[in-house]
């Protein structure tokens, strides 16, 4: 699989978090609309049922606070407070060497936005009663990026183009009132990093017994929303457990992944079957130790 880099600029805060479930969610929501020509929403799944992965996309980060992989902020020493994210430049070079900026880049917080809001009754123009509500959106100050893995069958002009109409629908939540607007940057060919002794996830993932057994792990639960395909309707709100952004593993295998996880495909009375994405990319970790002996 080819590797890129998506850089996205955001032109309003968003309410609903990039991670890459979401993301490919969106984009596969796409294909079921027919954006990609010559691609079935059952062609889609199918590939990721047989194993044959189309598309792998990572959590969308902002790039100046990519989160630190797991194991830097577990081995840390002395009284300092290590960063738990960096920029993207900086991200890099601490996974190449093992060695902590220095000095550190001033941390960067999460620009949040709050917005209050009320509900208009169309008929009368008139304020709903008790209807006032306080929104806080999420404003990157240097936009965000996330790394896609792309197959050969996957032709890169056709995710250029799903790229491209998710920016023109926007993103997540509140798009109708000012959240989520967004726009393409660029899409540029990611130099594959040479291989390592650990990697760190670039996403979000579902766990599997493929995973190595020693790791450093960071778990949370992510809210799922079941929609039916034919009336875009969602069930009940749930909660499934998934490995974070960040968390380190050691590469037991002579062959080191592009990515981890998993695809679930869960049964529903509903619309057949319900697919969650949990693959995300991997990025080379090199320890300290084993550069400096």
């Amino acid at each position: 699989m080819k590797p890129y880099l998506v850089r996205i600029h955001c032109r309003s805060p968003y309410l609903t978090p990039w991670r890459n479930c979401t993301l490919w969610g969106r984009l596969s929501w796409l294909v079921a609309s027919g954006a990609v020509p010559g691609w079935s929403i059952e062609d889609w799944i199918q590939f990721y049922r047989e194993g044959l992965l189309p598309l792998v996309v990572g959590d969308a980060f902002p790039c100046d606070a990519v989160p630190v992989p797991a194991y830097f902020l577990a081995s840390a020493q002395g009284p300092r407070k290590m960063p738990k994210t960096l920029p993207w430049p900086q991200w890099l070079e601490l996974c190449r060497t093992g060695n902590w900026p220095d000095p550190f880049p001033d941390p960067v917080a999460m620009r949040e936005v709050e917005r209050q809001h009320v509900a208009i009754n169309r008929a009368t123009g008139t304020a709903l009663e008790g209807q006032l509500r306080t929104e806080r959106g999420h404003w990157p100050a240097v936009g965000i990026f996330f790394v896609a893995l792309i197959d050969d069958i996957l032709e890169i002009q056709d995710f250029t183009k799903m790229l491209e109409l998710l920016c023109t629908e926007g993103w997540g939540y509140g798009r109708s009132y000012g959240y989520g607007h967004i726009e393409l940057d660029s899409i540029e060919p990611l130099e594959q990093p040479e291989p390592a002794s650990h990697f760190a996830t670039m996403g979000h993932c579902h766990p599997t017994e493929c995973l190595p057994e020693i790791g450093w792990w960071r778990w949370r639960g992510v809210p799922v929303r079941r929609h039916n395909p034919d009336t875009r309707r969602a069930a009940q709100l749930q909660f499934t457990t998934m490995l974070d952004a960040g968390a380190t593993f050691e590469c037991a295998s002579t062959v080191f992944p592009s990515h981890v996880g998993a695809v679930l495909f869960e049964p529903m009375a509903e619309n057949g079957h319900y697919a969650h994405n949990g693959f995300a990319p991997v990025w080379p970790v090199s320890l300290k130790e084993e550069n400096h002996g």
